[in-house]
Protein backbone atom coordinates (compact mmCIF):
# COMPACT_ATOMS: atom_id res chain seq x y z
CA UNK A 1 0.00 0.00 0.00
CA UNK A 2 1.19 3.58 -0.83
CA UNK A 3 1.47 5.97 0.99
CA UNK A 4 1.99 3.07 4.17
CA UNK A 5 0.80 5.46 6.59
CA UNK A 6 -2.39 6.06 5.07
CA UNK A 7 -5.89 6.26 7.40
CA UNK A 8 -9.49 6.33 6.64
CA UNK A 9 -10.17 9.09 4.09
CA UNK A 10 -6.67 9.45 2.90
CA UNK A 11 -5.84 8.24 -0.56
CA UNK A 12 -4.00 5.38 -1.42
CA UNK A 13 -3.44 2.45 -3.70
CA UNK A 14 -3.37 -1.18 -2.83
CA UNK A 15 -2.32 -4.19 -4.67
CA UNK A 16 -2.64 -7.97 -4.40
CA UNK A 17 -0.71 -10.05 -5.92
CA UNK A 18 0.09 -14.11 -6.59
CA UNK A 19 3.06 -15.50 -7.60
CA UNK A 20 4.16 -18.87 -8.87
CA UNK A 21 4.55 -20.30 -12.67
CA UNK A 22 2.82 -17.13 -13.59
CA UNK A 23 1.94 -13.66 -12.18
CA UNK A 24 -0.98 -11.68 -11.34
CA UNK A 25 -1.33 -8.39 -9.89
CA UNK A 26 -4.61 -6.45 -9.25
CA UNK A 27 -5.47 -3.30 -7.81
CA UNK A 28 -8.08 -2.45 -5.05
CA UNK A 29 -10.30 0.34 -5.61
CA UNK A 30 -11.53 2.99 -3.20
CA UNK A 31 -9.79 4.83 0.05
CA UNK A 32 -11.50 2.34 2.57
CA UNK A 33 -9.12 -0.13 2.35
CA UNK A 34 -5.74 -1.56 4.00
CA UNK A 35 -2.65 -3.60 3.49
CA UNK A 36 -4.91 -6.13 4.83
CA UNK A 37 -7.47 -6.45 1.86
CA UNK A 38 -4.65 -7.01 -0.55
CA UNK A 39 -3.10 -9.69 1.71
CA UNK A 40 -6.57 -11.12 1.66
CA UNK A 41 -7.10 -10.79 -2.32
CA UNK A 42 -3.80 -12.83 -3.00
CA UNK A 43 -5.08 -15.74 -0.79
CA UNK A 44 -8.81 -15.30 -2.46
CA UNK A 45 -6.68 -15.85 -6.06
CA UNK A 46 -4.49 -18.51 -5.36
CA UNK A 47 -8.01 -20.65 -4.12
CA UNK A 48 -9.90 -19.32 -6.78
CA UNK A 49 -6.82 -20.54 -9.64
CA UNK A 50 -5.90 -23.08 -8.23
CA UNK A 51 -6.78 -26.84 -9.01
CA UNK A 52 -8.64 -28.70 -6.18
CA UNK A 53 -7.91 -31.83 -7.52
CA UNK A 54 -4.16 -31.11 -7.47
CA UNK A 55 -2.76 -32.40 -4.13
CA UNK A 56 0.63 -31.57 -4.25
CA UNK A 57 0.43 -27.36 -4.61
CA UNK A 58 1.15 -25.62 -1.96
CA UNK A 59 0.20 -21.55 -0.91
CA UNK A 60 2.77 -19.71 0.73
CA UNK A 61 1.67 -16.72 2.84
CA UNK A 62 3.41 -14.28 5.01
CA UNK A 63 -0.14 -13.18 6.86
CA UNK A 64 -0.19 -15.70 9.71
CA UNK A 65 -3.59 -14.33 10.64
CA UNK A 66 -5.45 -15.94 8.13
CA UNK A 67 -3.51 -19.28 8.55
CA UNK A 68 -4.72 -19.39 11.95
CA UNK A 69 -8.24 -18.77 10.31
CA UNK A 70 -8.52 -21.34 8.05
CA UNK A 71 -6.14 -24.29 10.24
CA UNK A 72 -9.64 -23.45 12.65
CA UNK A 73 -11.67 -23.26 9.77
CA UNK A 74 -10.62 -27.03 9.05
CA UNK A 75 -11.71 -28.20 13.12
CA UNK A 76 -14.93 -28.19 14.54
CA UNK A 77 -14.68 -24.41 16.02
CA UNK A 78 -17.53 -22.10 14.74
CA UNK A 79 -15.97 -18.74 13.11
CA UNK A 80 -18.98 -16.80 11.75
CA UNK A 81 -19.62 -15.34 15.00
CA UNK A 82 -15.77 -14.18 15.00
CA UNK A 83 -15.32 -12.88 11.84
CA UNK A 84 -18.35 -10.64 11.46
CA UNK A 85 -16.86 -7.84 14.19
CA UNK A 86 -13.44 -8.04 12.15
CA UNK A 87 -11.86 -5.89 9.35
CA UNK A 88 -12.28 -7.57 6.25
CA UNK A 89 -14.63 -9.82 7.64
CA UNK A 90 -16.08 -10.42 3.95
CA UNK A 91 -12.71 -11.29 2.28
CA UNK A 92 -12.54 -13.77 5.49
CA UNK A 93 -15.86 -15.52 4.26
CA UNK A 94 -14.89 -15.43 0.80
CA UNK A 95 -11.92 -17.68 1.81
CA UNK A 96 -13.42 -19.85 4.46
CA UNK A 97 -16.15 -20.71 1.67
CA UNK A 98 -13.07 -21.43 -1.20
CA UNK A 99 -11.26 -23.41 1.47
CA UNK A 100 -14.51 -25.46 1.75
CA UNK A 101 -14.04 -27.00 -1.60
CA UNK A 102 -10.76 -26.65 -2.47
CA UNK A 103 -8.05 -28.83 -0.17
CA UNK A 104 -4.90 -26.55 -0.98
CA UNK A 105 -2.59 -26.54 1.18
CA UNK A 106 -1.87 -23.22 2.71
CA UNK A 107 1.84 -22.71 4.81
CA UNK A 108 2.61 -19.21 6.19
CA UNK A 109 6.17 -18.09 5.90
CA UNK A 110 7.73 -15.27 7.50
CA UNK A 111 7.33 -12.03 5.54
CA UNK A 112 11.06 -10.41 4.01
CA UNK A 113 13.21 -12.91 5.65
CA UNK A 114 16.70 -13.42 4.91
CA UNK A 115 16.43 -17.11 5.05
CA UNK A 116 17.66 -18.62 1.77
CA UNK A 117 14.73 -20.73 0.43
CA UNK A 118 12.25 -21.29 -1.85
CA UNK A 119 9.26 -19.87 0.21
CA UNK A 120 11.34 -16.77 1.17
CA UNK A 121 12.29 -16.31 -2.33
CA UNK A 122 8.79 -16.40 -3.39
CA UNK A 123 7.40 -14.20 -0.70
CA UNK A 124 10.35 -11.75 -1.91
CA UNK A 125 9.03 -11.65 -5.23
CA UNK A 126 5.27 -11.73 -4.40
CA UNK A 127 6.10 -8.39 -2.80
CA UNK A 128 8.16 -7.17 -5.51
CA UNK A 129 5.69 -7.29 -8.21
CA UNK A 130 3.39 -5.58 -5.64
CA UNK A 131 5.54 -2.67 -5.36
CA UNK A 132 6.68 -2.28 -8.74
CA UNK A 133 3.04 -2.15 -9.86
CA UNK A 134 2.46 0.62 -7.89
CA UNK A 135 4.33 2.60 -11.05
CA UNK A 136 1.73 1.02 -13.58
CA UNK A 137 -1.47 1.40 -11.72
CA UNK A 138 -3.73 2.22 -14.73
CA UNK A 139 -2.81 -1.00 -16.53
CA UNK A 140 -3.72 -3.34 -13.33
CA UNK A 141 -6.85 -5.13 -13.37
CA UNK A 142 -9.51 -4.13 -10.84
CA UNK A 143 -9.94 -6.84 -8.06
CA UNK A 144 -13.36 -7.96 -7.59
CA UNK A 145 -15.39 -7.10 -4.24
CA UNK A 146 -17.04 -9.53 -2.28
CA UNK A 147 -20.12 -7.53 -2.33
CA UNK A 148 -22.04 -11.19 -1.72
CA UNK A 149 -21.25 -11.85 1.69
CA UNK A 150 -21.93 -7.79 2.95
CA UNK A 151 -24.56 -6.82 4.88
CA UNK A 152 -28.12 -6.22 2.92
CA UNK A 153 -27.72 -2.36 3.63
CA UNK A 154 -23.98 -1.36 3.63
CA UNK A 155 -22.97 2.28 3.12
CA UNK A 156 -21.07 3.14 0.10
CA UNK A 157 -19.04 6.42 -1.05
CA UNK A 158 -18.16 6.82 -4.47
CA UNK A 159 -14.80 7.48 -3.26
CA UNK A 160 -14.23 5.31 -0.17
CA UNK A 161 -16.16 2.30 -2.13
CA UNK A 162 -17.91 0.24 0.67
CA UNK A 163 -17.77 1.09 4.11
CA UNK A 164 -18.66 -2.19 6.23
CA UNK A 165 -17.20 -1.03 10.20
CA UNK A 166 -16.68 1.72 12.34
CA UNK A 167 -19.13 3.46 10.47
CA UNK A 168 -19.92 5.99 12.87
CA UNK A 169 -15.75 6.88 12.51
CA UNK A 170 -16.19 7.14 9.11
CA UNK A 171 -18.97 9.45 9.31
CA UNK A 172 -17.39 11.40 12.01
CA UNK A 173 -14.33 11.97 9.90
CA UNK A 174 -16.20 13.17 7.11
CA UNK A 175 -18.03 15.66 9.23
CA UNK A 176 -14.41 17.02 9.88
CA UNK A 177 -13.18 16.85 6.04
CA UNK A 178 -16.25 18.62 5.21
CA UNK A 179 -15.74 21.40 8.02
CA UNK A 180 -11.89 21.81 7.30
CA UNK A 181 -12.90 22.14 3.33
CA UNK A 182 -15.27 24.65 3.87
CA UNK A 183 -12.47 26.35 6.59
CA UNK A 184 -10.03 26.31 4.02
CA UNK A 185 -12.10 28.72 1.40
CA UNK A 186 -12.45 31.46 3.82
CA UNK A 187 -10.14 33.52 5.47
CA UNK A 188 -7.78 34.30 1.80
CA UNK A 189 -7.96 31.10 1.52
CA UNK A 190 -4.69 30.38 3.75
CA UNK A 191 -5.85 26.73 4.70
CA UNK A 192 -6.47 25.07 1.13
CA UNK A 193 -3.73 22.22 1.54
CA UNK A 194 -3.08 21.03 -1.57
CA UNK A 195 -1.45 24.46 -2.23
CA UNK A 196 1.35 23.61 0.01
CA UNK A 197 3.88 20.33 0.29
CA UNK A 198 1.41 17.40 1.34
CA UNK A 199 4.51 15.89 3.55
CA UNK A 200 3.05 16.34 7.02
CA UNK A 201 6.07 17.26 10.01
CA UNK A 202 7.16 14.60 12.33
CA UNK A 203 4.56 14.37 14.87
CA UNK A 204 7.49 14.09 17.72
CA UNK A 205 8.53 17.97 16.31
CA UNK A 206 4.77 19.03 17.01
CA UNK A 207 4.62 17.79 20.60
CA UNK A 208 7.95 18.09 21.79
CA UNK A 209 8.17 21.95 21.48
CA UNK A 210 8.44 22.46 25.25
CA UNK A 211 12.07 20.21 24.44
CA UNK A 212 12.67 23.83 22.39
CA UNK A 213 12.23 26.63 24.89
CA UNK A 214 10.21 28.46 22.93
CA UNK A 215 9.61 31.63 25.43
CA UNK A 216 13.86 31.46 25.56
CA UNK A 217 14.66 30.30 21.95
CA UNK A 218 16.99 31.90 20.31
CA UNK A 219 16.12 32.74 16.18
CA UNK A 220 18.44 35.44 14.45
CA UNK A 221 20.45 35.54 11.34
CA UNK A 222 22.42 32.62 12.18
CA UNK A 223 20.17 30.19 12.69
CA UNK A 224 18.61 30.93 9.18
CA UNK A 225 21.92 30.48 8.02
CA UNK A 226 22.36 27.45 9.53
CA UNK A 227 18.80 26.07 8.09
CA UNK A 228 20.79 27.09 4.47
CA UNK A 229 24.00 25.56 5.18
CA UNK A 230 22.48 22.46 6.49
CA UNK A 231 20.19 22.64 3.52
CA UNK A 232 23.16 23.12 0.90
CA UNK A 233 25.03 20.15 2.30
CA UNK A 234 22.29 17.22 2.11
CA UNK A 235 21.91 18.70 -1.72
CA UNK A 236 25.40 18.64 -2.32
CA UNK A 237 25.56 15.26 0.05
CA UNK A 238 23.40 13.74 -2.68
CA UNK A 239 24.55 14.49 -5.91
CA UNK A 240 21.48 17.21 -6.57
CA UNK A 241 22.66 18.98 -9.73
CA UNK A 242 23.93 22.99 -9.56
CA UNK A 243 20.27 24.31 -11.08
CA UNK A 244 18.13 21.97 -8.85
CA UNK A 245 20.19 23.36 -5.84
CA UNK A 246 19.70 27.15 -6.09
CA UNK A 247 16.09 26.87 -6.66
CA UNK A 248 15.99 24.91 -3.28
CA UNK A 249 18.21 26.90 -1.32
CA UNK A 250 15.54 30.00 -3.18
CA UNK A 251 13.15 28.71 -1.41
CA UNK A 252 14.74 27.99 1.50
CA UNK A 253 15.52 31.29 1.81
CA UNK A 254 12.52 32.35 1.18
CA UNK A 255 10.63 30.27 4.02
CA UNK A 256 9.78 32.85 6.40
CA UNK A 257 9.22 35.51 4.20
CA UNK A 258 6.91 36.84 1.63
CA UNK A 259 7.67 35.67 -2.04
CA UNK A 260 5.55 35.39 -4.55
CA UNK A 261 7.70 32.69 -6.66
CA UNK A 262 7.66 30.46 -3.88
CA UNK A 263 4.23 30.71 -1.77
CA UNK A 264 1.58 30.54 -3.56
CA UNK A 265 -0.58 33.09 -2.40
CA UNK A 266 2.35 35.38 -2.30
CA UNK A 267 2.83 35.38 1.74
CA UNK A 268 4.83 32.97 4.37
CA UNK A 269 2.75 30.55 5.92
CA UNK A 270 4.83 28.95 7.96
CA UNK A 271 3.06 29.49 11.62
CA UNK A 272 0.37 27.96 9.86
CA UNK A 273 2.33 24.64 9.58
CA UNK A 274 2.78 24.81 5.73
CA UNK A 275 5.99 24.39 3.68
CA UNK A 276 5.81 25.42 -0.33
CA UNK A 277 6.18 22.36 -2.94
CA UNK A 278 9.26 21.80 -3.69
CA UNK A 279 9.51 18.09 -5.00
CA UNK A 280 9.82 18.47 -8.34
CA UNK A 281 13.02 20.86 -7.42
CA UNK A 282 14.80 17.59 -6.91
CA UNK A 283 17.14 16.32 -9.68
CA UNK A 284 19.82 13.67 -8.57
CA UNK A 285 22.99 13.51 -10.68
CA UNK A 286 24.43 10.23 -9.32
CA UNK A 287 21.30 8.46 -10.22
CA UNK A 288 18.62 10.19 -11.90
CA UNK A 289 16.30 6.76 -11.95
CA UNK A 290 16.45 6.20 -8.44
CA UNK A 291 13.17 7.85 -7.51
CA UNK A 292 13.26 7.03 -4.41
CA UNK A 293 16.59 8.57 -3.43
CA UNK A 294 14.69 11.83 -3.93
CA UNK A 295 11.72 10.96 -1.96
CA UNK A 296 13.94 10.34 1.18
CA UNK A 297 15.89 13.87 0.62
CA UNK A 298 12.35 15.29 -0.14
CA UNK A 299 11.47 14.13 3.52
CA UNK A 300 14.70 14.92 5.37
CA UNK A 301 14.21 18.68 3.64
CA UNK A 302 10.81 18.65 4.87
CA UNK A 303 11.34 17.88 8.15
CA UNK A 304 14.26 20.28 8.78
CA UNK A 305 11.44 23.29 7.16
CA UNK A 306 8.86 22.11 9.89
CA UNK A 307 11.12 21.75 12.65
CA UNK A 308 12.55 25.52 11.91
CA UNK A 309 9.27 26.73 11.49
CA UNK A 310 8.09 25.55 14.83
CA UNK A 311 11.13 26.93 16.30
CA UNK A 312 10.45 30.07 15.18
CA UNK A 313 6.91 30.68 15.58
CA UNK A 314 7.47 29.56 19.43
CA UNK A 315 10.07 32.76 19.33
CA UNK A 316 7.32 34.53 18.03
CA UNK A 317 4.83 33.20 20.59
CA UNK A 318 7.05 33.66 23.15
CA UNK A 319 8.15 37.11 22.59
CA UNK A 320 3.79 37.74 22.59
CA UNK A 321 3.50 36.06 25.86
CA UNK A 322 6.63 38.30 27.54
CA UNK A 323 4.96 41.81 26.13
CA UNK A 324 1.54 40.63 27.53
CA UNK A 325 3.16 40.07 30.80
CA UNK A 326 4.39 43.54 30.50
CA UNK A 327 1.55 45.14 29.47
CA UNK A 328 -0.69 43.48 32.43
CA UNK A 329 1.70 44.48 34.64
CA UNK A 330 1.88 48.08 33.54
CA UNK A 331 -2.10 48.10 33.74
CA UNK A 332 -2.08 46.55 37.10
CA UNK A 333 0.34 49.10 38.30
CA UNK A 334 -1.48 52.24 36.77
CA UNK A 335 -5.02 51.59 39.09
Amino acid sequence: MIPTAASILDNNSVTATLTGPKTLVMKIEGRNVSILHGELMGLITALALSNPSDNASVLYTDHLNSVCLIDDSRTAVEQQTQLHGMNGHTYYQWILMLTNTNPLKIVYTPGHSTEVSEPAHMNFEAAHYASSAQRYLNDVPVAPIPTFFMDDFTLFSNNDRWIKLNIHNYVAKSQIQCAATLAATTNHERMVLQLYDPKPPTRIFLYARARFRAPDAEWDNTMANELITCTNDKLAEKGIEEISRNNLLATVKSLFTNNASVWPLQYSAYFLGHIPKFDHKILSVKDPDNNMADKHLAHHLAADWHLASIRLAGRIWGDWQQAMVMITNTHRRGR
